[in-house]
């Protein structure tokens, strides 16, 4: 879903630079059908599987608050600007992120304690995820600008501002800046 609305708004897929778009939107619907599917089966197999899964959904939406620059509402941080979005189409996908979370903390709740450690390999799968997400948005940036199309138009909105926050120089990562940063500095 988080894929999908991604898509929708205009900020790509995730590995669409390297696969393409349609096999890269194939690859993220298949996996959100697969989840579903070995939740639902409800058989003990697939139980590290969702111990992962589960730990990849607590992380994922932090992940984002690491790579965004967001502030505090109301007692909740809040992002302020995310893969080139603004307004209403934020105030969803920050809604989203929280499904997400809040999801994922119930899923680990429900996998049963002889496979809880195999939430840790979501998480760290996450974070290890961090440079891809970066990358992805810088050349979702570069790829509007040279070849403006439906699916990369959020791009064209993302500012240098936001594209440095990722630790990206257009195009490049570059691994000597820090790897992530605090709040934004706006007051709430």
């Amino acid at each position: 879903m988080h894929q999908a609305f991604e898509l929708a708004a205009g900020s790509g897929v995730i590995g669409q630079r390297h696969i393409g778009l349609t096999p890269a939107a194939a690859v993220a619907a298949s996996t959100d059908v697969a989840w579903v599917a070995a939740a639902v089966a409800d058989d003990r197999r697939w139980g590290r599987m969702l111990a992962v899964g589960a730990g990849a959904a607590l992380a994922a939406p932090v992940l984002h608050y690491t790579l965004f620059p967001w502030r505090v509402r109301r007692g909740l941080p809040v992002l302020v600007e995310a893969e080139g979005l603004r307004g209403q189409p934020l105030v969803a996908y920050v809604v989203l992120l929280y499904i997400w979370g809040v999801s994922g903390a119930i899923a680990s709740a429900a996998i049963p304690s002889g496979q809880r450690r195999w939430i840790l390999l979501g998480l760290a799968g996450a974070v290890a995820f961090r440079q891809l997400a970066a990358a992805h948005v810088a050349w979702i940036r570069e790829e509007s600008d040279r070849n403006p199309r439906w699916w990369n138009r959020a791009g064209t909105r993302l500012s240098r501002d936001v594209c440095f926050r990722f630790m990206l120089s257009p195009g490049l990562l570059t691994s000597s800046q820090p790897t992530s940063f605090s709040r934004a500095s706006a007051p709430s």
